[in-house]
């Protein structure tokens, strides 16, 4: 989560170094007068400089090709903040939901109509069912199959994978559709 949300800030902050570019050529090329929202000087809007840098960021966005869309800061921060949010949901379907699950540092055999953990103190050792360390029924966890490289690949590269071709018919779909309203560059190719 924390690589995800440092990938958008930057490509957050690229939009931004790029539209104030963008609108700084703009206001250069513009003549002398009072500047206004739709650059002549004979309007009594005066100039938002917010809203045209915000219309800047979005004609930015909406001129990009396939290629540009889906090989890109945003694309990347996408795949890996899905592949993050699989890996909680898929914590939450996989673990005891009921409220009857007792969390211990260490596995210790407690029945659930125990009032409360005694202290340390008045503590009897000898009382204390100690669990092994090793689960007995290991082999029926989905990671004893496929051994825990294979495990942590699964739940990295699958959902990778998931969202990269999500975003690849997200991003087809929006170049193809800015391509056909001309927004992207006259003779540049969908796939440029």
């Amino acid at each position: 989560l924390t690589i995800g949300w440092l990938i958008i800030k930057f490509h957050q902050a690229r939009m931004q170094r790029l539209a104030l570019a963008a609108v700084a050529r703009s206001l250069s090329d513009a003549p002398a007068g009072q500047l206004t929202s739709d650059g002549l000087a004979a309007s009594k809007q005066p100039l938002d400089l917010a809203a045209r840098i915000d219309e800047e960021k979005a004609r930015i966005a909406g001129s990009k090709t396939f290629v540009q869309r889906f090989f890109s800061i945003k694309a990347l921060h996408g795949m890996i903040m899905f592949t993050s949010w699989i890996n909680i949901v898929g914590r939450i379907f996989a673990s005891n939901q009921s409220g009857d699950f007792t969390c211990h540092t260490y596995p210790v055999y407690k029945p659930l109509d125990t009032p409360d953990i005694p202290d340390s103190a008045s503590l009897d050792l000898a009382s204390l069912t100690l669990l092994p360390t090793h689960d007995p029924n290991y082999a029926r966890l989905p990671w004893a199959k496929l051994g825990t490289a294979g495990w942590g690949a699964a739940l990295s590269v699958g959902p990778m994978a998931g969202a990269a071709l999500v975003g690849a018919a997200v991003s087809y779909f929006a170049a193809r559709k800015a391509h056909s309203a001309g927004r992207t560059t006259p003779g540049e190719a969908l796939f440029h």
